[in-house]
């Protein structure tokens, strides 16, 4: 399921946003005004810069998988977690469950800035997250198979609307509900 709805729901969460941030659509729009089919490769798309930081953006602020729940298969001792800074090591007994909660992770304002709520995808020109700050698509050996089917075929749907859509709007100000 993931792998076929991964993709429209970052694509629906990015235009959610974008409507709402109409300057960015802008910016797509002007950086794919004129361009032919052939100039949009997938190395061309991939190397967008604009895509790539409205796509991180959105996944920062609306994750497809906002929880990431395990369960202990044996005593594990994490390096840290526990203590008054978190930098003391933590035991995880055989059998606990464990859940991870991206939300939270993805609004850390000493990785990605104090405005933390706010769309700006800009920001993604200055920070550079560690492999466990940002979990778009998981990380390590367990990361989404389908990471690179999805950012190319968002980026080819952006790339392919921006030359054909001048103009993105909002048709409300409701905040942005999950299900």
């Amino acid at each position: 399921m993931a792998a076929q709805d991964t993709t429209s729901e970052l694509l629906t969460n990015a235009l959610f946003l974008l409507a709402r941030h109409p300057v960015y659509w802008g910016q797509l729009c002007l950086e794919f005004a004129g361009k032919h089919e052939l100039d949009l490769s997938v190395g061309a798309l991939l190397s967008s810069k604009l895509i790539e930081n409205i796509l991180h953006e959105t996944l920062r602020l609306y994750l497809i998988f906002p929880l990431l729940g395990r369960v202990a298969l044996r005593d594990t001792q994490l390096l840290v977690g526990s203590g008054l800074h978190q930098d003391r090591p933590m035991l995880i007994p055989k059998g606990t469950a464990v859940n991870m909660g991206y939300y939270a992770l993805h609004r850390d304002p000493e990785v990605f800035g104090s405005d933390v709520e706010v769309f700006r995808p800009e920001r993604w020109d200055s920070i550079k997250s560690k492999q466990w700050e940002f979990l778009g698509f998981g990380s390590g050996n367990r990361a989404c198979l389908g990471q690179q089917k999805a950012l190319i075929e968002a980026s080819y749907v952006f790339a392919r609307l921006a030359q054909s859509i001048e103009q993105l709007s909002s048709a409300d100000s409701r905040d942005w509900k999950g299900r």
